[in-house]
Formats: C-alpha cells, sequence, structure tokens
C-alpha cells in the first residue's frame, strides 16, 4: 500500500523482492496473484483484524504491508509483517527518509530489519572452491558437485569427498545472510605398494601362512614323527 502521494509501486515491489531473496522458507506472491480486492485491503489500513479477514481465504500467511508517505516531510516510511493465522502484525519498522534518493537504499534496509524482527532469517552462502574441482559436497541428506551451498544460519558440518582422495570433514559457525569463500583441498589417497606399511602387512601374512602351511603339512610326516620311546 502506498501513502498520500503517488509513489512507484514497482520500485516497492523490486525492493522487497531483493529484501526477502534470501529468506528462509519464504516466497513472494503479489497480491493481484491472490484473487483479493486491493481497495478492501487498502481500507483496512492498520487494522490487523480486518487485513487477516481479507487475506483469510489466500494461501498466504505472511502479508507485508509497505506504507510510502511522500506528503509528510521528511519522507516516512513504514513496515508491518501481518501473521494471517493470529491475525496481528509479529514486526514493524518504521524510518524517516531526507533525501529522496536514498528512498530505495533505505526502502530495502527497512524490509529487511523487519523481516530480521520476525526471525525470518536469511541464508548463508558459501562459495565452495574445491580440488579437486569434481568434488562432491555433502550436507546432510543434500550432496552437490562444487558451485555454491546455501545453508541455515548457526553450526554446519558437511564432508568433501572424491574418488582416488581422502574424505574431509568440516565444521563451521555461518551467520543469516552471510556470504564466505571456502577453500577446500583434499589429499590424495596414499598408494597402497608406496606404504611401508603394505609391506610389513605382506610379511606379517607370509609368515602367517608359513605357518598355517607347516601346521597342515606336519600330519602328512606323522609316519617319521614320534616321541621316545619309539618302536
Amino acid at each position: 500500500m502506498v501513502g498520500d502521494a503517488a509513489v512507484d509501486v514497482a520500485l516497492i515491489r523490486s525492493e522487497v523482492e531483493a529484501a526477502l531473496g534470501d529468506r528462509l522458507s519464504l516466497r513472494l506472491l503479489a497480491a493481484e496473484q491472490l484473487a483479493i480486492d486491493p481497495a478492501r485491503a487498502a481500507a483496512c489500513g492498520a487494522n490487523s483484524r480486518c487485513l487477516a479477514d481479507v487475506y483469510a481465504d489466500t494461501t498466504s500467511t505472511l502479508v507485508l504491508v509497505v506504507v510510502i508517505n511522500a506528503v509528510a516531510s521528511p519522507i516516512v516510511l513504514s513496515a508491518r509483517l501481518l501473521d494471517v493465522a493470529q491475525a496481528r502484525f509479529v514486526a514493524e519498522q518504521y524510518q524517516d527518509v531526507r533525501d529522496e534518493e536514498e528512498l530505495p537504499r533505505r526502502l530495502r534496509s527497512l524490509i529487511t530489519t523487519t523481516f530480521d524482527e520476525a526471525g525470518h532469517l536469511r541464508w548463508a552462502t558459501l562459495h565452495l572452491d574445491l580440488e579437486p574441482p569434481n568434488a562432491r559436497v555433502e550436507l546432510g541428506s543434500i550432496a552437490a558437485v562444487g558451485g555454491i551451498l546455501r545453508a541455515r544460519p548457526g553450526p554446519v558440518e558437511f564432508t568433501v569427498r572424491a574418488e582416488g582422495y581422502q574424505v574431509r570433514q568440516l565444521s563451521l559457525t555461518l551467520e543469516a545472510g552471510e556470504s564466505r569463500v571456502l577453500n577446500v583441498s583434499l589429499e590424495p589417497e596414499p598408494k597402497l605398494l608406496a606404504s611401508p606399511w603394505f609391506w610389513a602387512g605382506a610379511a606379517a601374512v607370509l609368515v602367517a601362512t608359513a605357518a598355517v602351511v607347516t601346521v597342515l603339512v606336519l600330519p602328512e610326516r606323522s609316519t617319521v614323527l614320534c616321541l621316545p620311546p619309539c618302536d
């Protein structure tokens, strides 16, 4: 919704999309996609119960109400986030704008702060630079080859593996909205024949095999073995 002056609604939508684009489990729907009467919604003003009734029969769970009052000096921005089921605003933010050129930036900041206040956090993003490039990244049940990994904020544990390389397990803590570049290099697996442990193990196998063979062969020579006195 827009205040008493004519304001570019496309600007509001683009800034809402930018602020919402990396939020967890949220998807943007414009009012016209919900088959509601915009005039009825506008008539509700800041009445949360009225707005909840307007959106009750839609698929919306949250409604963002943005007001730009360009008549006031300075310009007044407000953003309210309505929980439709609870029929109440779960977050409200206000800002004054003295320079119209600052309007897009301040509008995005306002909407971002509103979603933050309501607890709808932004994804954290990891840009993975992997060696080898075809290494596979596993985060829980999700697996991908390189590229960009999006995760919930907080502690994150993931595994990087590739054929012929040793597996690496990494853990780190990510902040909401953080974008981090991470370089991960895997070490090649040691070749079996080049390992001294292989030859030590092989020697042990040979000794054990010889012992087994001796035990098995001795009974065949029992005709010449005896304990004194021998006949």
